[in-house]
């Protein structure tokens, strides 16, 4: 993990720092203080799913961060670690996208409110209740007697990599080809 951060002072030594817009450029500086942020362990206290991120050394210096940032920034997009790579912890030019807000929110995970069980079922008094959100709507999939958690789990994946699939599909032409794939492979492969 980078623990100290590198800002050069802009001028003749950095050819990018003059000609940056500086609304862009002040968006640049709260993104890449904003990975910082998610990176310290103070953070996952409060997010745990943040635990053990850390920021790629080519990032380490703002400058060569803002470079990638100008090439692949789209306004009103989600800055995103883990859709081209599961379980990915680092933040890098290799495993970074912009994309929507509604891909962004594919793959959250909601552990708390589920307990025990599987993504997408959790316990309804004596019964398992499968739900799924789809484009914001939340959507009862079914009810399982309790004791059939692997059948529940399986309503949920398939219906989870339906959607997946129909969101790929929709989003196709603003995302980058890589994102379109990576999402085509994780609802295949029902890594969710």
């Amino acid at each position: 993990m980078i623990s100290e951060r590198v800002y050069q002072k802009r001028g003749a030594a950095n050819p990018i720092g003059p000609s940056v817009d500086r609304k862009l450029h002040s968006v640049a500086v709260n993104t890449w203080n904003q990975i910082y942020a998610r990176t310290a362990d103070s953070y996952s206290i409060k997010c745990p799913t943040y635990k053990g991120c850390s920021i790629d050394s080519r990032w380490a210096v703002f400058q060569t961060f803002e470079k990638w940032f100008l090439k692949h920034y789209r306004p009103r997009y989600h800055l995103d670690k883990d859709i081209l790579v599961l379980g990915n912890k680092v933040y890098g030019p290799d495993t970074c996208c912009y994309i929507p807000q509604e891909l962004n929110k594919l793959f959250t995970d909601h552990g708390r409110a589920r307990g025990p069980y599987p993504q997408g079922v959790r316990k309804d008094n004596n019964s398992l209740n499968v739900s799924i959100s789809r484009y914001g709507q939340s959507e009862v999939l079914g009810y399982f007697n309790k004791n059939n958690v692997v059948e529940a789990s399986e309503c949920y994946q398939e219906a989870k990599s339906e959607y997946v699939i129909d969101a790929a599909r929709k989003y196709r032409s603003v995302i980058h080809v890589k994102v379109y794939k990576a999402l085509l492979r994780r609802a295949k492969n029902r890594e969710f």
